[in-house]
């Protein structure tokens, strides 16, 4: 009896959060785009006055901006691997003169 149960709520689950195709079809309806004279006059419009809005850009200008950031970049990375190398440095000889420390203690609790 509990496993027919079971089988039941299972059912009845399953039914329950089932889609039907007509909604996937009626999406695909929904998405066609309407081309009609003035909603392409409308975006033309849109268009030119985004482009007189905007001046256009000096594409020197640009260049050398770009070159000076990469420039920038490129010395912050050397800074940043500098301070890397002289802290892998600094904790190489803390390293090491810990380990002369260990051989000096336990040479002189052997005599």
């Amino acid at each position: 009896m509990k496993k027919y149960l079971l089988l039941l709520f299972l059912f009845f689950g399953i039914l329950s959060y089932s889609q039907s195709r007509d909604k996937k079809k009626e999406a695909k309806r929904h998405r066609k785009i309407v081309h009609t004279d003035s909603i392409v006059d409308k975006i033309q419009r849109l268009k030119d006055s985004i482009t007189t809005t905007f001046p256009l850009t000096n594409s020197d200008k640009i260049y050398n901006d770009f070159s000076n950031n990469i420039d920038s970049l490129i010395r912050l990375q050397k800074e940043q691997k500098e301070k890397k190398k002289k802290q892998a440095i600094i904790r190489f000889a803390i390293g090491v003169a810990l380990l002369v420390l260990l051989i000096v203690g336990l040479r002189r609790r052997k005599k």
